[in-house]
């Protein structure tokens, strides 16, 4: 399988998973979730969007690999790339569920009337501190997929728009 293929293969699968995700969402609004189930509910519902979806957003490698063309990427350059991309994502998986997990803590805290204002400030520190694990994996991503490209490419890349075509 050639990598433009490759490249082909990761759109549509992208596409799929928003697509089912989209029809998930709209089947249920949060409104009525929020409505029916209460706080907890709401929360339980979001952990299963989260779950039912493999990614919800756009990775820079998606929007490089998507560029391929436009930064005239050679096989190799988009076989590193996408090695890079996948490795990265599994780790960030994992990092998303991390902070997804401290936002519902903090927030449960939070509601909580028995806790003072040090365990609200702990959580707040326990669900930055995730935040910033997966900002420092993104961009240390970000530079490993840069270092694959040359010069006359990272030239390029202020040029390139982010959103989808």
């Amino acid at each position: 399988m050639s990598m433009k293929n490759l490249h082909g293969l990761v759109i549509i699968s992208s596409i799929i998973a928003m697509a089912s995700s989209t029809s998930v969402l709209a089947e249920i609004s949060v409104a009525e979730v929020a409505a029916r189930e209460g706080a907890i509910g709401f929360h339980k519902w979001m952990e299963r969007m989260v779950e039912d979806s493999e990614r919800r957003h756009e990775s820079y490698g998606d929007v490089i690999l998507r560029h391929a063309d436009e930064l005239r990427l050679t096989d190799e350059q988009m076989g590193k790339i996408y090695r890079i991309h996948q490795a990265n994502q599994h780790r960030i998986k994992g990092i998303s569920q991390k902070v997804n997990d401290a936002t519902v803590w903090a927030h449960e805290i939070f509601l909580d009337p028995s806790k003072d204002e040090a365990a609200i400030r702990q959580a707040a520190k326990a669900h930055s501190a995730a935040f910033d694990e997966l900002l420092d994996t993104a961009l240390r991503t970000r530079k490993e997929i840069n270092a694959v490209l040359s010069a006359d490419q990272l030239v390029k890349l202020p040029g390139i728009k982010s959103t989808p075509k």
